[in-house]
């Protein structure tokens, strides 16, 4: 007879403990579909969107560094040119001074080239096209469709969107220790910028209730 086989979701396998994640108010029991962290307390257990805090944590610490020094860079090496749609170029023409108060320095060639010379701290200098492409993209977008406030909210918005780490990229250990280490003022209430929960919930009674014999 055929044997059939079913294939569990994976889940990738938890960090090692460290001093960091053992003061935290809950346990952490690994991740599904490479974004929800698995957690539990004596509340229940809750569901955490890995990408939607990490938004949070990202765009309060660019708040924090807007208000004071400002975003910090770090210069290229080798200052490297960018080609931009003719629409793209005019838009970082028009938003040369957001751009570097985001942490971009540049300068113009041509009517499609730029030179970029600096970049945020923390961003990756891989396919650094794409992401200037993808910032200049929201920054022209209109900042009412993510329901945010005011222009300067929009800005770091767009620019936490680029820091974050992409949903399909695999954790790694030390990434996962790292964020959990972010969580030691445990909230039910979180949101992301955009204001979307990042935590979901089903505390210990709902369980019981879901399960319970009829």
């Amino acid at each position: 007879s055929e044997t059939i086989r079913t294939e569990l979701p994976s889940m990738e396998a938890r960090p090692k403990a460290s001093p960091a994640l053992t003061t935290l108010p809950f346990r952490f029991y690994g991740i599904v579909q490479s974004q929800y962290f698995l957690l539990e307390n004596s509340a229940g257990i809750f569901i955490l969107n890995a990408r939607a805090f990490e938004e949070k944590i990202i765009f309060s610490q660019l708040e924090k560094k807007m208000s004071q020094q400002g975003i910090s860079t770090r210069s290229l090496s080798v200052p490297q040119i960018l080609t931009l749609p003719h629409p793209l170029f005019e838009t970082a023409k028009r938003l040369q001074g957001t751009l570097i108060r985001l942490g971009f320095e540049f300068e113009f060639f041509g009517d499609k080239d730029i030179a970029l010379k600096a970049i945020p701290h923390k961003l990756s200098e891989t396919a650094l096209e794409l992401s200037f492409i993808q910032l200049l993209t929201s920054l022209s977008g209109p900042s009412h469709s993510l329901d945010l406030d005011d222009n300067l909210t929009h800005e770091l918005w767009a620019l936490t969107d680029l820091l974050a780490r992409p949903i399909a990229r695999v954790w790694e250990p030390c990434e996962i220790t790292e964020l959990l280490s972010l969580m030691t003022d445990f909230n039910e209430s979180w949101t992301c910028p955009r204001g979307n929960p990042v935590l979901f919930k089903i505390s210990w009674n709902q369980l019981q209730e879901h399960f319970k014999k009829i």
